[in-house]
């Protein structure tokens, strides 16, 4: 989604993108809705939680699990109303 952003933001055509990424064509409607959600700066803080959750999962990080996902998810259903500590 990044990637489409940036994309967008420097003019490029959001269909093209989407093809050179290979995005499937069932998945695209999904993608475009979401990138209207959100902003620049909750893609990044969501990328930041996904590779905490990710280090959490793999044991480097030693924290409750569920807890770590169950933040991400919340923040990725609401991403203006859970501003949660990355």
């Amino acid at each position: 989604m990044s990637q489409l952003k940036y994309a967008s933001r420097k003019g490029q055509s959001l269909n093209e993108s989407m093809g050179r990424l290979r995005v499937w064509q069932s998945r695209q409607p999904i993608l475009r809705r979401a990138l209207n959600r959100f902003s620049d700066d909750d893609l990044m803080r969501l990328m930041r939680r996904a590779a905490a959750v990710d280090r959490i999962v793999k044991g480097v990080d030693r924290l409750p699990v569920w807890e770590a996902i169950g933040g991400l998810v919340l923040e990725m259903l609401a991403p203006d109303r859970c501003r949660l500590p990355a």
